[in-house]
């Protein structure tokens, strides 16, 4: 199909690309443990191919930003390990010392789902992993 002519015909285009700016498509792409982008339901064949597309036509799968994904994957894993091991001590006994160490883990991860922040879109999905804690669930939706 060419250059929609009207408002008729453009309502009835359908986009090849996901519009970064619509929460819906944002929705759409998802990403493997190991970084790399893909589509959050393969099922939708229409919605994979828009999602398969514009991984390749933003360069979402280029190797580098792959690498920053997965490294920074590793990184909030051992975020929420040490956060874990604290909670479950102040939970047990009284640690203020504890407690700021805690915290200052917890803030270190709302920062990096910060939709300001780079690669926050894969940073909530690592999080995301770990709703089951009790606290990676109040620090999500507090």
């Amino acid at each position: 199909m060419g250059r929609q002519k009207n408002a008729a015909e453009l309502d009835g285009e359908t986009p090849v690309l996901l519009d970064p700016c619509s929460a819906a498509d944002c929705a759409a792409l998802d990403f493997k443990l190991d970084g790399t982008a893909c589509p959050s339901n393969p099922a939708d064949e229409k919605l994979r191919k828009r999602v398969v597309e514009s991984i390749k036509r933003y360069h979402l799968d280029h190797p580098g930003l792959n690498e920053e994904r997965r490294v920074l994957g590793f990184r909030i894993e051992g975020l929420i390990k040490s956060a874990d091991r604290l909670y479950l001590k102040i939970e047990a006994a009284d640690d203020p010392a504890g407690e700021q160490v805690y915290k200052h883990l917890a803030e270190t991860l709302l920062r990096s789902i910060d939709d300001h922040e780079t690669l926050s879109a894969f940073a909530k999905r690592m999080i995301k992993i770990h709703r089951s804690r009790p606290w990676v669930e109040q620090l999500l939706f507090s």
